[in-house]
């Protein structure tokens, strides 16, 4: 059985809710008065930050502490989504849109 974390990029929507969610942080910036290059920097930036430290630093499971006695403990977010497989779709789309931004 593969770790129920990652299983949330298989959903209905995911993909389109995180374009929204970045999109949401980019039109907030523009709301607070942050100047376009600033804001496409900053937005930028914070992406890189969060999702290096989500995918790359943390390990084990990031929704249930306990989960599976352990078993992805050595394993960082990035190694647990679609169990390892090189390429597939969401790791395609997790790598393109850092590029696209």
């Amino acid at each position: 059985m593969t770790n129920p974390d990652p299983q949330w990029l298989h959903d209905r929507g995911t993909w389109l809710f995180y374009l929204a969610l970045i999109g949401f942080v980019r039109y907030s910036m523009f709301v607070l008065g942050v100047a376009t290059d600033s804001a496409w920097t900053l937005l930028v930036i914070g992406h890189s930050v969060v999702s290096y430290w989500l995918c790359h630093c943390k390990r084990g499971s990031l929704l249930d502490f306990n989960a599976w006695n352990g078993k992805y403990d050595k394993l960082t977010y990035w190694e647990q989504v679609d169990g390892g497989r090189h390429y597939s779709n969401n790791r395609k789309f997790l790598m393109i849109v850092p590029t696209v931004l």
